[in-house]
């Protein structure tokens, strides 16, 4: 009996704290990720090591979080009007839930939006149906089904877990680019050859740059460290602690002028 137990803790134990290491391996692989032909693994967590990939997300979820959201109401005669004591005012503004700010809130949206092509919330309501707040959800956990009837159905993974299926009205779902018109695609899959090969650049120069620093490369001093250098490659390796100083590289040759033949009058 107590053999069957340790096996059902760890079973458990597993489920409530997946590795999601395995995990996004697998999601970048089912969902179009994998290696690339530069042999570079290229999912949503390693693009994000790309700087290019870095630095357009981070801009992209702080210009869009920093915007202000308010909600209006419009008027008969075309204007509009700021609905500042309606209950979505504050979700949507000041604080979508309890432990998050809006800010927070939407750069984790457009995160979500940019490197996977789809971002989720799910919408608590109390009894009465009024929103309570609005809790973001990782969308490798989300799985988005078209029923018959153009009726769609989200399985949500909950941390336990343990699966739920929601109804649309149940989840705030915003698609990016669009093949089949409720579902996103994810732009790091369709532009996962270009990433890999930045990638798998930038590894090869770093791989070029591991050399002896030094710092005055063209001196007469250190023209027997070059001699050993360049004659024993292997002792040139740059160490870890040598990782921001200056790169070893061959100096120029001098260049002497030869005078031409002089050629003999006949």
């Amino acid at each position: 009996m107590k053999f069957w137990q340790k096996i059902t803790a760890s079973l458990s134990q597993k489920a409530g704290n997946p590795d999601w290491g395995t995990l996004e391996r697998f999601l970048a692989w089912s969902f179009g990720g994998g290696a690339s032909a530069s042999g570079i693994i290229v999912n949503p967590q390693t693009a994000m090591q790309s700087a290019a990939v870095y630095s357009a997300v981070k801009v992209l979820s702080e210009s869009v979080g920093m915007l202000p959201i308010n909600l209006y109401r419009k008027e008969q005669n075309g204007s509009r009007t700021l609905m500042a004591q309606h209950p979505l005012q504050r979700l949507l503004h000041d604080q979508p839930n309890e432990w998050q700010t809006s800010v927070e809130f939407w750069e984790m949206l457009v995160l979500s939006l940019n490197l996977r092509g789809n971002a989720y919330a799910y919408v608590n309501r109390a009894s009465s149906g009024r929103v309570v707040e609005l809790l973001p959800l990782h969308p490798d956990m989300v799985r988005v089904e078209m029923q018959a009837g153009f009726q769609l159905r989200y399985q949500i993974t909950m941390p336990d877990g343990t699966f739920r299926h929601m109804a649309p009205g149940e989840i705030l779902h915003i698609r990016g680019l669009t093949l089949n018109g409720w579902m996103g695609i994810s732009p790091i899959s369709y532009a996962r050859e270009s990433i890999g090969l930045s990638l798998a650049t930038e590894n090869y120069t770093l791989s070029l740059h591991d050399a002896l620093p030094i710092s005055a490369a063209s001196s007469s001093a250190t023209a027997p460290r070059w001699a050993a250098c360049w004659s024993t490659p292997a002792s040139c390796r740059m160490r870890p602690t040598n990782a921001s100083k200056p790169v070893l590289t061959r100096p120029p040759a001098e260049k002497t002028r030869t005078k031409p033949p002089c050629s003999k009058r006949a």
